[in-house]
Protein backbone atom coordinates (compact mmCIF):
# COMPACT_ATOMS: atom_id res chain seq x y z
CA UNK A 1 0.00 0.00 0.00
CA UNK A 2 0.91 3.82 -1.05
CA UNK A 3 2.17 5.52 2.17
CA UNK A 4 0.25 8.59 0.04
CA UNK A 5 -2.95 7.92 -1.10
CA UNK A 6 -5.28 9.76 -3.46
CA UNK A 7 -7.25 10.92 -0.32
CA UNK A 8 -4.10 12.78 1.01
CA UNK A 9 -2.74 14.07 -2.66
CA UNK A 10 -6.80 15.63 -2.25
CA UNK A 11 -6.71 16.91 1.43
CA UNK A 12 -3.28 18.36 0.55
CA UNK A 13 -5.84 20.68 -1.73
CA UNK A 14 -8.27 22.36 0.67
CA UNK A 15 -11.15 22.98 -0.97
CA UNK A 16 -10.99 20.10 -3.83
CA UNK A 17 -13.12 17.60 -4.84
CA UNK A 18 -13.14 14.74 -7.25
CA UNK A 19 -14.65 15.67 -10.64
CA UNK A 20 -16.21 13.09 -13.05
CA UNK A 21 -13.72 12.15 -15.82
CA UNK A 22 -15.42 13.48 -19.17
CA UNK A 23 -15.81 16.30 -17.54
CA UNK A 24 -11.37 16.78 -17.16
CA UNK A 25 -11.36 15.16 -20.66
CA UNK A 26 -13.93 17.57 -22.03
CA UNK A 27 -11.80 20.72 -19.89
CA UNK A 28 -8.14 19.26 -20.77
CA UNK A 29 -8.35 17.18 -23.80
CA UNK A 30 -4.62 16.89 -23.64
CA UNK A 31 -5.22 14.44 -20.14
CA UNK A 32 -4.09 10.68 -20.50
CA UNK A 33 -7.88 9.47 -21.45
CA UNK A 34 -7.09 6.83 -18.82
CA UNK A 35 -6.41 9.22 -16.12
CA UNK A 36 -8.11 7.33 -13.09
CA UNK A 37 -8.66 9.91 -10.21
CA UNK A 38 -8.86 13.72 -10.63
CA UNK A 39 -9.82 16.50 -8.41
CA UNK A 40 -10.96 20.16 -9.29
CA UNK A 41 -9.69 22.27 -7.47
CA UNK A 42 -10.34 26.65 -7.32
CA UNK A 43 -6.89 28.55 -8.10
CA UNK A 44 -4.54 29.52 -5.32
CA UNK A 45 -6.58 27.08 -3.14
CA UNK A 46 -4.03 24.29 -3.00
CA UNK A 47 -1.07 23.46 -1.43
CA UNK A 48 0.98 22.73 -4.63
CA UNK A 49 4.38 22.16 -2.30
CA UNK A 50 2.65 19.46 -0.54
CA UNK A 51 1.22 18.24 -3.36
CA UNK A 52 4.51 17.72 -5.26
CA UNK A 53 5.91 16.04 -1.49
CA UNK A 54 3.10 13.73 -1.95
CA UNK A 55 3.73 12.85 -5.68
CA UNK A 56 7.45 12.05 -4.84
CA UNK A 57 6.93 10.12 -1.96
CA UNK A 58 4.46 8.03 -4.16
CA UNK A 59 6.72 7.64 -6.89
CA UNK A 60 9.94 6.72 -4.16
CA UNK A 61 6.87 4.12 -2.89
CA UNK A 62 6.89 2.98 -6.50
CA UNK A 63 11.14 2.03 -6.91
CA UNK A 64 11.45 5.75 -8.67
CA UNK A 65 14.59 7.34 -7.99
CA UNK A 66 13.84 11.55 -7.72
CA UNK A 67 17.45 13.18 -8.62
CA UNK A 68 17.51 17.13 -8.07
CA UNK A 69 19.30 19.41 -10.34
CA UNK A 70 19.31 16.96 -12.57
CA UNK A 71 18.36 18.05 -16.97
CA UNK A 72 16.01 15.30 -18.53
CA UNK A 73 17.62 14.51 -21.88
CA UNK A 74 15.19 11.52 -23.05
CA UNK A 75 12.82 8.78 -21.60
CA UNK A 76 12.77 4.84 -21.64
CA UNK A 77 10.36 3.51 -22.73
CA UNK A 78 9.30 -0.37 -22.70
CA UNK A 79 5.55 -2.12 -24.12
CA UNK A 80 4.35 2.08 -24.03
CA UNK A 81 5.15 2.81 -20.57
CA UNK A 82 8.14 5.25 -19.32
CA UNK A 83 10.29 2.89 -17.26
CA UNK A 84 12.94 5.15 -17.13
CA UNK A 85 14.44 8.81 -18.04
Amino acid sequence: MCPVGWRDVARLASRSRRCRLGRVLRAEPAVNPRVRRAFLTPDTTGDPFGLTEANAASARHYGARILLHHEVTGLVEEQGRVVGA
